[in-house]
């Protein structure tokens, strides 16, 4: 992996440095053969990313994810944590489980895939729901728009929830360069 000056340690830079020198390499290969180059992947990330400051989503912010298990939720996930905190949710928890969650974490936007926008409504009335169609966008075959948009700061990045062991979840924040570090040392 190409290593990053300290100062430039996020995923977004890190993204934006492996698409101008692996640009159609594989970054994601998922279990149907569907592929997405390095090329694609920033594209997508800099489309996400233009969504989210349209809707005046900020670094600090905390966005939660809702979305089918997959390639597709892997790389939203990546596109949103290159702008802001993503909190990825199952989609098997309840809406009750997710409405904590949102409370707990001070979320009010939520990035879902079409199957689950009826849950997120459910969630919270309040929350701002943000539909991405991942099918579309990449069968289209048309150049993804957008800016890119990183954090400024490398700070936190994701926030993922363990089952633990007392059956109640347990956060756990990860940073751009706890992250970065994991990914060097795969």
């Amino acid at each position: 992996m190409t290593r990053l000056p300290p100062d430039e340690t996020n995923i977004g830079h890190l993204l934006q440095q492996l698409a101008g020198t692996y640009h159609h390499t594989n970054a994601f290969v998922d279990q149907h053969g569907q592929k997405l180059d390095f090329l694609q992947l920033f594209r997508y990330t800099k489309h996400i990313n233009s969504i989210l400051s349209e809707h005046g989503i900020e670094q600090e912010d905390r966005v939660a994810l809702i979305m089918e298990q997959g390639m597709m939720m892997s790389v939203t996930c990546l596109s949103v944590m290159c702008g802001c905190v993503c909190v990825p949710f199952n989609p098997a928890q309840t809406a009750a489980d997710m409405r904590q969650l949102c409370e707990k974490h001070a979320i009010s936007n939520v990035i879902v895939s079409k199957p689950f926008v009826a849950l997120a409504r459910s969630i919270n009335k309040s929350i701002n729901i943000i539909t991405v169609d991942t099918d579309a966008l990449f069968s289209s075959g048309k150049e993804i728009a957008g800016k890119a948009y990183h954090a400024e700061r490398p700070g936190t990045a994701l926030i993922l929830h363990t089952s633990g062991s007392t059956s109640s979840a347990k956060a756990v924040a990860l940073t751009h360069r706890q992250l970065i570090a994991s990914a060097d040392n795969v």
